[in-house]
C-alpha cells in the first residue's frame, strides 16, 4: 500500500511540475532557459566567426540570431499574457506549435547547409512565410471557436487546429531528418538527434492527446520543443 501512495504523490508531484512549465508564470522560466541556451550559442558563432571569417560560422550567427529572436518574442507575449495584457489563451497556443515548426525549419536550415546555398536560403524563407500565413488563420480559427459559449472551456489540444500543426511539424521533421541524411554535412547526426527528439515529442503529443492523457500531454508539450534551441 505504501509504494501505491508513494506513487500516486510522485505523479502528482511530476505532474504539477510539468504543468506549472507550460502555463505562466512558469513557462516565463522555461523561455528564459531557451534565450540563454540560444544565446550562448550565439556568442559562440560570433566569436568563430569573427576570428576565422568562415562562411559556415556567419551563416550559424545568422541562423542562431533568427531562433533567439523567436525565442524573445515568445518570451515576451508569454510575459505579456502573464500580466493580462494580452489574453493568453487566445494567442499563445496557435503561436506556440507555429513556433516549433519555425524551429523545425530553421533548425534544418542550420545543420543541412552550413555552406552558402541560395536554394536552400529562399526555401526556409518561403516556408518560414507560410507558417506565419498559417498562424494568421489558426488564430482566427480558434478565436472564434472559443467565441462561442458552447465551446468556451475547449482546450487548444483537442481541436483540429493542434492536429493539423502537430501533423505538420512531423513532416518537417521528417524532411529535415530526410535532407540530412542525403546531404550528409559535418554534424549531421547533431541535427538528426535534435529533430528525433522532436519528432517523438509529437508523436506523444498526438498518443496523450488521443488518449486524454492531461499529464503526457504536459511532458510531450515540454518535449517537442527542445529542438527549437
Amino acid at each position: 500500500m505504501n509504494w501505491q501512495y508513494n506513487h500516486k504523490c510522485m505523479n502528482a508531484f511530476t505532474s504539477l511540475i510539468l504543468t506549472q512549465l507550460t502555463v505562466p508564470p512558469g513557462d516565463l522560466i522555461y523561455y528564459i532557459v531557451l534565450v540563454f541556451a540560444v544565446a550562448s550559442a550565439l556568442q559562440s558563432a560570433f566569436n568563430h566567426w569573427r576570428v576565422s571569417e568562415f562562411p559556415q560560422a556567419k551563416r550559424a550567427f545568422a541562423g542562431l540570431g533568427i531562433l533567439l529572436g523567436a525565442q524573445i518574442l515568445m518570451f515576451v507575449l508569454s510575459g505579456l499574457g502573464w500580466q493580462q495584457i494580452i489574453e493568453p489563451r487566445t494567442i499563445l497556443p496557435p503561436l506556440d506549435r507555429a513556433f516549433i515548426a519555425f524551429g523545425i525549419i530553421w533548425i534544418t536550415w542550420l545543420y543541412a547547409f552550413p555552406e552558402p546555398n541560395r536554394g536552400a536560403d529562399a526555401a526556409a524563407t518561403l516556408l518560414s512565410l507560410l507558417i506565419l500565413v498559417i498562424l494568421g488563420v489558426s488564430l482566427l480559427t480558434w478565436q472564434a471557436q472559443i467565441a462561442d459559449p458552447q465551446f468556451a472551456s475547449l482546450s487548444y489540444n483537442q481541436t483540429f487546429d493542434d492536429w493539423s500543426w502537430q501533423i505538420g511539424s512531423l513532416l518537417l521533421a521528417l524532411v529535415g531528418i530526410a535532407i540530412l541524411f542525403i546531404r550528409r554535412p559535418d554534424g549531421m547526426w547533431n541535427g538528426i538527434t535534435l529533430l528525433f527528439l522532436g519528432f517523438l515529442g509529437h508523436v506523444g503529443h498526438l498518443f496523450s492527446r488521443s488518449k486524454e492523457i492531461i499529464r503526457g500531454s504536459c511532458v510531450w508539450r515540454i518535449w517537442r520543443r527542445i529542438p527549437c534551441y
